[in-house]
């Protein structure tokens, strides 16, 4: 078991330094400071340099990200394989949560409530650590009722969102027979296939219908029943 987690970390660290580094502008630190301070020039470098490289932008403009982690740091304090840990467990949930093609609504959703657990979470552990001050465990379990209202707002806006829009669809592929095959989905699932079609049960599924799509499509059925 240990040789596995030897291999395991082996592997970890080779693919971290396997990635490209970015690279950044001569005098870096200085040329953020420059910006700060209103020096234009400095920002247009800046701004240039963010333009050839959006993954600088999207990661610093993760504001959801940047909230997450705020309550990261509160649970885990300065214990860094516990925070690395919780860390890699809110991004885990967001993808479970996502599904294979999310929307960009979805997304949001999903963001929410992944924040909203990890500050449940923080302050189900102050009501833990304030047993014996009766005037801060009531000032904890205030909040855990805060948290917990917080948490099914946003899993009922995440389930309310999925009900209400379209499903998405992934980006088309060849079948078997040549194809496109755009195999729509309904709240990250494809619908199941069999030799290579869409199986009838699974039909609602792979419509990418909404709620009143769906009301239009029963009172047609019902007017072609009694016709």
């Amino acid at each position: 078991m240990l040789k596995n987690a030897k291999q395991r970390s082996e592997r970890a660290a080779s693919s971290e330094a396997s990635k490209p580094s970015i690279p950044r502008p001569a005098n870096f630190n200085e040329l953020r400071d420059r910006a700060d301070r209103g020096d234009l020039a400095a920002q247009a470098e800046l701004t240039h340099w963010l333009n050839e490289n959006p993954t600088v932008w999207r990661t610093l403009g993760d504001l959801a990200n940047h909230a997450q982690m705020v309550f990261v740091r509160l649970v885990a304090k300065n214990d860094f394989l516990f925070s690395e840990s919780v860390r890699r467990r809110a991004e885990e949930l967001r993808k479970e949560l996502a599904g294979a093609f999310p929307t960009p609504l979805e997304l949001l959703a999903v963001q929410r409530v992944v924040a909203a657990w990890l500050q449940m979470q923080h302050v189900e552990a102050q009501i833990a650590l304030a047993d014996a001050d009766l005037p801060k465990a009531k000032f904890w379990l205030q909040r855990q009722l805060q948290a917990n209202r917080l948490y099914h707002a946003a899993t009922k806006s995440l389930l309310l969102i999925r009900d209400l829009l379209p499903a998405a669809a992934p980006p088309a592929t060849l079948g078997a027979n040549g194809a496109a095959d755009t195999g729509v989905r309904r709240n990250g699932r494809l619908p199941a296939t069999v030799n290579g079609e869409a199986s009838r049960q699974s039909e609602s599924d792979a419509l990418p219908v909404n709620r009143i799509n769906g009301v239009a499509k029963n009172g047609k059925r019902r007017e072609l029943a009694t016709a």
